[in-house]
């Protein structure tokens, strides 16, 4: 009996560790909670722990990051008084900045609302995520939605958290169509290189 796509993609994620990866950089950011500078600087310019920019935030202006940054120094005082993830993710869309979208708002909330306790406890779509969606769920089931319930998802993604579903869509969503796991590349020493943990 073949294995379903759902199940399929949820073990390979699983054994490929990518939460565990991410939750590495998440605490890389998380240990300069009590530096508002360093901490504004590095979520702002989304340098990551290999001191490079996170890939996500690689096309995005030397002006734009500069602006994020000043931004999230100007707010840091307010968010441990936040509930939520998404107050958050209001927060830091407040001052419109131009060059920032919705998966920089998003990866931005993230990095810094670990540090503090907020983490999502929705799917929000944004380029990769809302590609993964359509091709797992339907056009239909994503058409004019900015996140999703975990629940609306197939039962085998039932195990993942909002963070993880968001991840998988990323990772994955080619697979939902073709049915084929991504592939990982091999390095010119030979070595696999890790793949990487987010769309």
């Amino acid at each position: 009996m073949n294995m379903s796509i759902s199940k399929l993609v949820v073990n390979d994620f699983l054994r490929k560790k990518f939460s565990k990866s991410q939750i590495n950089v998440l605490l890389f950011y998380a240990q300069f909670w009590k530096d508002p500078i360093e901490i504004c600087r590095l979520v702002g310019w989304a340098i990551g722990p290999d001191k490079k920019t996170q890939c996500h935030q690689k096309r995005i202006t030397l002006e734009a990051k500069g602006n994020l940054e000043k931004h999230l120094l100007s707010i840091y005082h307010q968010i441990p008084t936040l509930k939520d993830f998404e107050e958050l993710m209001k927060l830091i869309r407040i001052k419109g900045i131009k060059g920032i979208g919705d998966l920089t708002v998003y990866d931005t909330a993230e990095r810094i609302g670990y540090a503090f306790g907020l983490h999502p406890t929705k799917v929000y779509l944004h380029r990769g995520t809302r590609t993964g969606a359509i091709n797992l769920l339907g056009r239909k089931a994503v058409r004019g939605r900015k996140y999703l319930y975990m629940h609306e998802f197939p039962v085998e993604f039932q195990i993942l958290t909002p963070r993880e579903m968001e991840n998988c869509l990323c990772i994955y969503k080619d697979t939902f169509l073709t049915g084929k796991l991504p592939k990982q590349k091999l390095a010119c020493n030979g070595k696999m290189i890790e793949m990487k943990n987010a769309c």
